[in-house]
């Protein structure tokens, strides 16, 4: 181990790390953890570190003292959004221009992101009435506080027959469903300008079609365009959707963020499916029209219902 880098990693001289600072930013189900799992194992590739640090290596403290120093810094916040998080609109997000480094924000298809965060919640999210049964797993902020029923009566979303919330009611919650995230995606809209070339933005359909490119993009955002690309490509074959299943299948990387909560359903799965467009087998035609007509509503430069596109293929 070079003398400075030890040095550097106890703090007694100051090296600059080779990139960074920057800081992720996304509602849920958008593809952080995909993203974080490519970024993180292509790291690992390039600092010489096992792939189990994968999802941990954002860490300083999970990482030996010899890279410690050199090491980017990167965070990542879903920035009060949370699916735990039972916060009013107004207090949805801190101001954009609040962060100091560069920011990445990954967005999605709204209709895709709803269906998926509904699943979540049902599936995923554990509320204080079902902490014991879960030994804890998938309580996240707020939900260790609340119950489901108190949760659904806050948010106004009505449930069927057994109890279980229905989508279309999720959907026209004004303070969980498509408002919040839309709301959300009004709030980096209206900071773009503001932030200029500071903001860097990944779409979850870009992932999709063009996921080397993507990473290579996003490196060189970061400040680390020669990373080699063997190291890009590490990174997006580990971020297989049905290898990162496997992982989370057998919590191969030993993390919260890629652990099914309930594997009796396929929807206790992070990686529940993956797919763009998939909203359209679960949304019905009126729940599609309004989604799209709040969108419009809200000015969402993202996505529109025109620009939007459908398929059926996996990850």
């Amino acid at each position: 181990m070079a003398l400075n880098h030890y040095l550097g990693s106890l703090g007694l001289v100051r090296i600059t790390p080779d990139a960074g600072p920057m800081v992720v930013i996304s509602y849920p189900k958008c593809g952080r953890t995909w993203l974080k799992v490519m970024l993180g194992r292509a790291l690992c590739a390039h600092y010489n570190l096992p792939e189990r640090l994968s999802l941990k290596c954002f860490d300083p403290k999970r990482l030996p003292l010899r890279t410690r120093a050199r090491f980017p810094r990167i965070r990542f916040t879903h920035a009060g959004t949370g699916s735990g998080c039972f916060s009013e609109l107004d207090r949805l997000t801190p101001p954009p221009d609040s962060y100091p480094e560069r920011i990445t924000l990954i967005v999605r298809e709204p209709k895709d992101v709803l269906v998926s965060f509904y699943h979540h919640i049902l599936h995923r999210t554990r509320f204080k009435d079902e902490l014991a049964a879960s030994n804890g797993a998938g309580a996240e902020e707020d939900s260790r506080n609340w119950t489901r029923r108190e949760f659904y009566d806050w948010a106004g979303i009505q449930t069927d027959a057994d109890g279980i919330a229905t989508l279309s009611s999720y959907l026209r919650s004004e303070r969980y469903g498509a408002a919040r995230l839309l709301s959300f995606y009004k709030v980096w809209t209206d900071a773009q300008s503001a932030l200029g070339d500071r903001l860097h933005i990944i779409r979850y359909e870009e992932m999709h079609a063009s996921p080397l490119r993507m990473l290579s993009d996003l490196f060189g955002f970061l400040g680390m365009p020669q990373i080699p690309e063997q190291h890009l490509r590490t990174g997006v074959d580990f971020g297989a959707f049905d290898h990162m299943r496997e992982m989370e299948r057998t919590n191969a990387l030993n993390s919260s963020a890629l652990k099914v909560v309930d594997p009796s359903t396929e929807s206790g799965f992070k990686t529940r499916e993956g797919r763009i467009g998939g909203h359209i087998d679960h949304m019905t035609p009126d729940d599609i029209a309004f989604v799209d007509t709040l969108t419009q509503s809200f000015g969402c430069p993202f996505y529109t219902p025109r620009n939007v596109p459908v398929s059926h293929g996996s990850a």
